[in-house]
């Protein structure tokens, strides 16, 4: 099947769709982007604007017990013999539905190594002049067993191209799971944001220059009682980017590519992804995973727009 490009329009916004994993390729607000991006005919570098399913982030060796049995997944991160970010971002899904400013992919999804569950993903990407790029993703679980499921998405967002070292990030959380340095894994109990050793508060405001981050932050400070915000200012033009999204997400890692550490993003160097996450890190082997009965489905909505 070839990848297709579906591009939205809706007044000063303008989003690329790829039936290439059902992500989102560009993201711009009156020519400016929100979200960097990558060339048409590409692979998304680093997972960007990639839909992560149906787990986020890393499974530990990739193994896990369900229920009893044990399950290995293929090791998809080789260098950290783990399995990370689930099967949907390299898969074809098929355009089931499109307009001007909103389309839906879907996917039926079999069986992998160490995953015996069918499952079935819908999204819907949907672009409004006022409230920019929404997201409705759907998980339903097509198989005759429980399924355990958790589920992601892999931003990288910009304010409006600014070098990220002149912006400042707000992030509403006070609490961070600790992960150790080699494998990425979980290292320790919830630990305050104060202990991160920055210069300020990530809930009211960090500046961006020089900080690196692969954390996994506990949404625990929302702006209002169901859904939260994050959002990343250029402290000179006050230009930004907000991310929304509901609570069924509670869990944020946030993570910079950054040459100085082996792992800039290509083209751009410095760069920040915020992904929201229905569960931490390792949660097949931890806690957070929904467990899907038949029939049974997970969904998550979230948005992008200029601030």
């Amino acid at each position: 099947m070839t990848t297709r490009d579906i591009t939205l329009t809706a007044g000063d916004y303008t989003a690329t769709i790829t039936t290439r994993g059902g992500g989102v390729r560009t993201l711009s607000y009156r020519g400016a982007p929100l979200l960097i991006g990558y060339e048409a005919g590409e692979d998304a570098p680093m997972n960007a604007g990639n839909i992560l399913s149906p787990w986020p982030n890393r499974v530990d060796g990739g193994v896990f017990i369900f229920h009893g049995t044990t399950h290995e997944l293929e090791i998809t991160e080789p260098q950290r013999t783990n399995a990370i970010h689930g099967f949907v971002h390299y898969q074809e899904w098929q355009c089931v539905d499109s307009s001007e400013a909103s389309v839906t992919l879907e996917l039926h999804d079999g069986q992998h190594q160490g995953w015996p569950w069918a499952l079935h993903h819908s999204v819907t990407w949907s672009l409004d002049e006022n409230t920019g790029l929404s997201c409705a993703y759907r998980v339903r679980n097509a198989s005759d067993d429980t399924a355990p499921v958790a589920v992601g998405f892999h931003p990288y967002i910009t304010a409006h191209g600014a070098p990220l070292d002149e912006c400042e990030l707000t992030l509403p959380c006070g609490s961070y799971l600790p992960l150790e340095t080699t494998r990425n894994l979980p290292a320790g109990p919830m630990t305050a944001t104060t202990h991160l050793g920055l210069d300020g508060d990530v809930a009211t405001g960090i500046a961006m220059d020089g900080v690196f981050f692969d954390h996994c932050f506990s949404v625990d400070k929302p702006q209002q009682p169901s859904a939260y915000e994050v959002i990343l200012r250029h402290r000179d033009s006050d230009a930004s980017v907000v991310l929304r999204s509901d609570m069924r997400t509670p869990w944020l890692q946030v993570f910079t590519a950054d040459p100085a550490y082996d792992c800039g993003y290509p083209g751009v160097g410095r760069a920040l992804a915020v992904e929201p996450m229905s569960a931490p890190v390792n949660a097949f082997r931890s806690h957070g995973a929904a467990e899907l009965d038949p029939e049974e489905s997970l969904s998550i909505n979230f948005a992008i727009a200029a601030g």
